[in-house]
């Protein structure tokens, strides 16, 4: 078990210092918007991650894994979202970067979580590394404490950055 979580927390940590569109989504928001909607981003980040560790856990992952149309499907999925948040982007391009915190374009904060759990439900990359952890390490016939202390470190190791 050791040897499990060494490889859980590298892994993680080398996923999340990995430049990524959520990476950038927080980034943005945080230096367009101030730290508090980035803090509401990167939450809706960790709340996907979370879900993401939710549906491995429960099986739904190996579905993914064995149905290639589902998968495509959420690879287009996620690939209009992100054409959607460029667009924004280019949009809004040319703001001014704020130094308090606030939503001073008069959206709601809630869109910052959103727009966070939104975009990390459908990176592919999020996808891939998490079903690529559960088939790897986090096996049916795993007892359920070691596999939560397999989860929480993940979610801790996520949550950290």
């Amino acid at each position: 078990m050791p040897e499990k979580i060494l490889l859980v927390i590298g892994v993680t940590t080398l996923c999340m210092l990995s430049p990524g569109p959520d990476m950038v989504l927080v980034m943005r928001n945080a230096l367009t918007q101030g730290r508090r909607i980035g803090g509401l981003t990167a939450f809706g980040v960790l709340t996907g991650n979370t879900l993401h560790i939710g549906y491995c856990a429960l099986g739904i992952g190996v579905l993914l894994s064995q149905h290639p149309a589902a998968y495509h499907t959420l690879r287009f999925a996620s690939a209009l979202y992100m054409l959607y948040l460029g667009a924004q982007g280019i949009r809004n391009a040319g703001g001014v970067l704020l130094s308090e915190p606030g939503a001073p374009d008069g959206r709601p904060r809630a869109n910052a979580y959103w727009q966070g759990f939104l975009n990390n439900l459908l990176n592919p990359k999020g996808i891939l590394f998490y079903l690529g952890v559960f088939s790897y390490l986090i096996t049916p016939d795993m007892r359920l404490g070691p596999m939560a202390l397999l989860i929480a470190i993940m979610v801790s190791v996520s949550a950290a950055f």
